[in-house]
């Protein structure tokens, strides 16, 4: 019983951390357990897509499932690269143990 406990209660702290609650796009590269370091595209439409000549990024982070802060939108992208086109997107996720995570958009255009 006391194991049965324990083990709901560690679920419970993964899932309320964010550690289990993934984020959705249409590609999805592989997680690791420990460490992921990842970035794929947002859209699927990359036979027509000219990335541009400028990129800005834009983050927001995680820490411990507790904190959470920045601004990850397309429009805070644009701004930081200057663009005023935004051609394609990109993001980059990092997660370290579930202590920290990082999602950063990457938009390129003109």
């Amino acid at each position: 019983m006391k194991y049965l406990l324990l083990f709901s209660l560690l679920i419970c702290l993964v899932i309320f951390t964010g550690c289990g609650v993934g984020y959705l796009a249409p590609v999805i590269p592989p997680q690791g357990a420990l460490i992921s370091i990842t970035s794929a595209p947002l859209d699927t439409d990359a036979e027509n897509t000219k990335l541009g000549s400028k990129t800005g990024e834009s983050s927001s982070h995680n820490i411990l499932g507790l904190v959470a802060f920045g601004d990850c939108s397309v429009y805070s992208a644009a701004r930081d690269g200057g663009l005023t086109t935004v051609n394609h997107i990109d993001y980059k996720y990092l997660n370290i143990l579930c202590i920290y995570q990082c999602f950063t958009t990457v938009a390129y255009g003109e």
